[in-house]
């Protein structure tokens, strides 16, 4: 190869290297906007709706997983967000950073702090979580992710929130009002029934629960006096739902006499 044929292959060569560089750089700055955030993933709108900054979307599967293209997988993770169910969302959704047609790629916040459009539906309650097939969260009394602030009244509102939630296995504190039952006896058991109440909103997560019943998991004596509780400590479960674990019912004792 003479000099001349060698310096074209060489040009030739620098300008294919310095267009797929151009390339590249365009597809980054398509894929990752210069207002990305931490606290933000690419998320493709699969709700069927055009959406507004604030909805809220379930966290479904990676628009390109590794067994379709493991490179593509490994260097940008884009997600399917889909109208959200209770069972399959309850705590793993996002909420939109900005406004994403259907079918259209945006950002979107999965943890930290962020504004949120949600339906207040008691001033008291201190979370919001998913409700089905809505992209607006609601609020909750003692689960989902936490409100750090949003106006007073109820109604559809902007509020800032902190996106984690309670999970399965955490515990929450919770206060415990008698609303039934009775102490027992030396031949029968104990039945308290009680209004169970957030420990700082005072809302009512459950109302007029038998703590001895399933899904709750507290054990009386089969026979004796108990004392009423006014606190425990409470969990949800899988599906949502609260379940009471330990509470500070106490057996009635006297002093023997001498």
């Amino acid at each position: 190869m003479g000099l001349r044929e060698l310096v074209t292959t060489y040009n030739a060569f620098i300008d294919a290297a310095v267009d797929y560089q151009q390339r590249q750089q365009n597809i980054q700055s398509t894929m990752l906007p210069t207002d990305w955030q931490a606290n933000q993933v690419m998320i493709r709108n699969d709700s069927g709706y055009d959406l507004v900054k604030g909805s809220a979307l379930g966290i479904g599967d990676p628009v390109i997983g590794p067994d379709d293209d493991l490179e593509a997988f490994k260097s940008r993770i884009v997600i399917s967000g889909v109208l959200p169910s209770v069972e399959q969302h309850s705590g793993r959704f996002v909420v939109l950073a900005q406004p994403v047609r259907q079918d259209e790629l945006g950002l979107a916040y999965i943890h930290g702090v962020c504004p949120g459009y949600i339906n207040v539906v008691d001033e008291t309650h201190r979370f919001v979580d998913v409700v089905a097939s809505t992209p607006i969260l609601q609020t909750q009394g003692g689960h989902g992710s936490e409100i750090i602030w949003k106006p007073a009244g109820v109604g559809y509102k902007w509020a800032i929130l902190r996106l984690s939630r309670y999970l399965a296995s955490s515990l929450l504190p919770v206060n415990l009002n008698q609303t039934g039952g009775a102490q027992g006896s030396n031949t029968t058991a104990a039945s308290w029934t009680y209004d169970v109440t957030d420990v700082v909103s005072d809302s009512v997560l459950a109302s007029s629960v038998n703590p001895v019943v399933s899904p709750h998991h507290w054990v009386r004596p089969s026979v004796g006096q108990m004392s009423m509780a006014t606190f425990g400590y409470a969990h949800y479960d899988s599906s949502n739902q609260l379940v009471l674990g330990w509470i500070n019912e106490m057996v009635v004792q006297t002093a023997c006499t001498a």
